[in-house]
């Protein structure tokens, strides 16, 4: 990471804070690329239940993975109401980087949804999608999100899935401590009404009628103001 001679201690926080993110969102892709197909899919529901969705004990909704009853083309259910009417139908693909979903996996999922009367789904895959899948997502009428790896590693990081916070950071900056509220005090301690401080014609004539010392008993140690004696005190 480069420092620059004039970055502020924000600017060099900011720039570990977004190679950390790179890095960290490079490790769980790889992560989940080493996962076989069917823990990859626990992955996926995983993280859309840490999104939100299918929380509760049930009334509100569930979160389900089907993959595994034989549910052809469809890795998972997300039903958003208690009956389950209202249904988003999820595919999850662990594919390698070269390997992108293409336009007749997409047309398939289509399908999928349209068998079950879905018009809603979200495709996952730790690949990327081709120009082609795009316009065909686009195309249908069901209504196709597409979360391609890059994604999903930014999804799992700011969802907290598979990584943790490691450290806090609190940043501190010096402020010009005021003295005016301390001065206040002090005027007040030695017979100056605190709305005569602004007044110096009057403070001058108070002032010059002392000669005694006064140290203002509310003042913190260390109070820039210190001992206060008159002009005519020793």
């Amino acid at each position: 990471m480069e420092e620059h001679p004039t970055a502020t201690p924000s600017d060099l926080l900011e720039q570990a804070r977004s190679t950390n993110r790179a890095a960290v969102e490079g490790d769980v892709l790889k992560a989940a690329l080493a996962l076989s197909p069917t823990a990859f899919e626990d992955l996926v529901i995983h993280l859309l239940g840490a999104m939100g969705y299918g929380r509760g004990d049930g009334r509100m909704g569930q979160l389900e993975r089907t993959s595994s009853s034989g549910d052809a083309g469809v890795d998972g259910i997300i039903s958003q109401d208690p009956l389950g009417l209202d249904r988003i139908y999820v595919q999850a693909k662990r594919y390698a980087e070269d390997r992108p979903i293409d336009r007749p996996k997409i047309h398939e999922f289509a399908g999928a949804l349209l068998g079950k009367q879905g018009d809603r789904g979200v495709y996952i895959t730790t690949s990327r999608f081709t120009e082609g899948a795009r316009l065909e997502a686009d195309r249908i009428n069901a209504r196709i999100e597409l979360i391609d790896g890059r994604r999903l590693a930014q999804l799992l990081v700011t969802h907290r899935v598979g990584v943790q916070a490691e450290q806090d950071v609190t940043l501190y900056r010096w402020t010009k401590t005021s003295s005016k509220p301390c001065r206040r005090r002090h005027e007040h301690h030695r017979g100056i009404h605190p709305a005569e401080v602004g007044d110096p014609r009057r403070r001058r004539q108070r002032r010059w009628g002392t000669g005694s010392s006064t140290r203002c008993s509310g003042a913190p140690t260390g109070c820039p103001l210190g001992d206060h004696r008159s002009p005519g005190s020793t």
